[in-house]
């Protein structure tokens, strides 16, 4: 899409924001069930803190000790992989810098490594040039990350999970993080799945990566697998950023997936605020999602009124003024975590001053809250640029 992060808060008073409407080509709802799937969307938006302990207890991976034989056996099942797979690059040497074994859940182990694969040169024969080869470009050290299960009972196809190589742009040390954290930072959220971790510069849809197989959940080999109801050749593709993860991953729908985000601003004793999920770390604004697959004025109307019931007293009256004084922060494609290459979220990010201190909690608080108001600064200007580096990271803006 290409929205820039400057523009993401130069809005009009007077703008009303057309539906948001998710276009996925492939509906699971009616395969499923839509009641089951909202309610779940609903509970996950509106957690409580035990809900955020028991996320951050899924989504956190640990590492575990080699058995013995395994770590070589891994090494050696990586690179034959890699080397069948960049066969058609013309490589001469490949060296493995590290492998990690990560634990499962439901699932057996995984294993992640990451090698350096030196190319050959680069020659032209009759005009015919190496894939990798573009103009003058003499580039010849390249990257191949590889993860598969660790299960000594199926053969390598059966526990291959992804494989990525890429020319490298850089040849800075790399970086030495705790296999803990390795683990942690190679895994999709919520899922004991790892995820490929794609360079800022191959995350534009339009990059093209050596080779790029991204992990994912749905399992060709079962019967009862999503891939044998939607092959995965008719998924929607993301065409916003490459992500390292394939397929549904934890979202409800292939394509895109409706949400609103409200950011709600308020001024007390000359001091900005902005409203945030109590229970997240930092700023985390309010998320919604619609039970129609529409982001639209009424939905907007509904969730603004939601907070406000849930932050104290609250006006119809004053709601409907809110709306229509409302200001568009960002809509379209909205980065997150959850995004796949094949599933992602797309709504609107929207924008509104709070000025009655009756309402919202400024005053007549609530002792059950979900919400609460955060200092962002005293003068206007260092305000919008804060307020702008809380939208732009849901921007993808790659070249």
């Amino acid at each position: 899409m290409g929205t820039k992060s400057s523009e993401s808060l130069k809005t009009y008073a007077n703008e009303t924001d057309e539906p948001v409407q998710a276009k996925a080509t492939i509906k699971l709802l009616d395969k499923i069930g839509k009641s089951a799937f909202h309610l779940m969307a609903s509970s996950i938006l509106l957690v409580s803190l035990a809900a955020i302990s028991l996320q951050f207890q899924l989504t956190l991976q640990k590492s575990l000790s080699w058995e013995d034989g395994e770590q070589e056996k891994f090494t050696n099942e990586a690179e034959i992989v890699i080397r069948d797979t960049m066969e058609r690059h013309h490589y001469t040497i490949v060296e493995k810098l590290f492998t990690v074994k990560c634990a499962g859940r439901t699932n057996p182990p995984f294993g992640l490594a990451l090698f350096t694969v030196n190319l050959a040169p680069c020659f032209c024969d009759v005009g015919r040039c190496p894939p990798r080869c573009h103009g003058s470009e003499r580039i010849t050290v390249s990257e191949c990350q590889y993860v598969s299960r660790l299960d000594a009972h199926s053969p390598r196809k059966q526990n291959f999970l992804g494989v990525m190589c890429y020319v490298k742009r850089d040849h800075l040390p790399q970086e030495k993080l705790p296999a803990d954290k390795l683990c942690d930072k190679w895994t999709y959220p919520g899922s004991d799945y790892p995820q490929l971790q794609v360079p800022e510069y191959l995350k534009s849809p339009y990059s093209e990566p050596l080779v790029y197989y991204p992990p994912q959940m749905e399992d060709p080999n079962d019967p009862w697998s999503l891939c044998y109801i939607f092959p995965p050749d008719t998924w929607p593709k993301n065409m916003h950023e490459k992500t390292g993860f394939a397929g549904l991953g934890d979202l409800v729908e292939f394509g895109s997936n409706p949400v609103l985000y409200l950011m709600l601003i308020s001024k007390e004793d000359d001091v900005y605020k902005i409203l945030s999920q109590k229970s997240a770390q930092g700023i985390a604004l309010p998320q919604f999602f619609p039970d129609k697959g529409l982001v639209d004025k009424d939905f907007i109307l509904k969730s603004l009124t939601q907070v406000c019931q849930e932050m104290g007293e609250c006006s119809t009256e004053y709601m409907l003024t809110l709306l229509e004084s409302r200001k568009r922060a960002h809509k379209g494609y909205l980065k997150d975590p959850l995004n796949t290459d094949n599933a992602w979220f797309e709504g609107l990010i929207t924008r509104m001053f709070i000025t009655d201190s009756r309402y919202f909690g400024l005053t007549n608080s609530t002792g059950r809250r979900k919400y609460h108001w955060l200092p962002v600064g005293i003068n206007s200007e260092v305000v919008e640029l804060r307020l702008s580096t809380i939208v732009s990271p849901f921007i993808a803006n790659y070249a």
